[in-house]
């Protein structure tokens, strides 16, 4: 008997439409991958979000570990264990994981980067999101992927700055030799990230959430390349 679980269309409706409620540009960028891998990023990228809400929310630091806490034992059972109502996020990674989309000690490893920053008021929430964008690269893209999406995570979700001298690395020399990486690889998702993560840093966070022209920025983009001055 095959224990997979049947992902129809509406499970990657969800996923989606949960990472643009939380990250709209960011919903964008997946647009060129197939529905499995769109879905899982997403839903990796939620659960990060979730988790960084956790540590925001409650005013004591016992709070946002308990929540945190949640998250770590509710996905390290198998839903059989469930009782009552449980997050829609829940299910949907539960299914990847039965569905081979994903290791579960890799999200428990996820979390667990999440509890260090409750156990730290002064711990960047950074590292975090570095394994999150780690693990979207690798399971997307394999191991030199997940290498280069984890070296993009400070400029996505670092505090924004309009010095760019705090951020060398991203000049157009890296976005040229990003996107002869993504050309072979075809991880188009990846030097979308790193120019989006450009604008975020440099401008805020929501600096092209409200970008009506995005998609056609990413297919110029994809097209004709990124230059800093664009």
């Amino acid at each position: 008997m095959n224990d997979t679980p049947f992902i129809d269309n509406k499970f990657h409706k969800d996923a989606i439409m949960a990472l643009k409620i939380q990250d709209p540009a960011m919903a964008l960028v997946f647009g060129f991958e197939n529905t499995q891998r769109r879905s899982l990023a997403a839903n990796l990228i939620c659960l990060s979000g979730e988790l960084q809400n956790a540590l925001r929310i409650p005013k004591e630091p016992m709070l946002a570990a308990i929540r945190v806490q949640w998250w770590y034992d509710t996905l390290a059972v198998a839903p059989s264990s469930y009782k009552g109502n449980i997050a829609p996020l829940v299910v949907r990674l539960q299914k990847h994981i039965q569905n081979d989309d994903i290791e579960r000690d890799d999200i428990l490893k996820l979390i667990e980067a999440w509890q260090a920053c409750t156990m730290d008021e002064t711990a960047s929430t950074t590292q975090a999101w570095s394994i999150c964008w780690q693990l979207v690269g690798h399971y997307l893209g394999g191991h030199d992927t997940g290498d280069s999406a984890q070296k993009i995570a400070p400029v996505l979700h670092a505090t924004p700055t309009t010095d760019p001298a705090t951020i060398p690395s991203l000049d157009n020399a890296f976005f040229g030799n990003l996107r002869k990486q993504v050309q072979e690889s075809r991880q188009w998702w990846l030097y979308f990230a790193a120019i989006i993560g450009y604008h975020k840093h440099m401008y805020g966070h929501d600096a092209m959430d409200h970008d009506h022209l995005l998609v056609w920025r990413l297919l110029r983009w994809r097209l004709f390349g990124f230059k800093i001055a664009d």
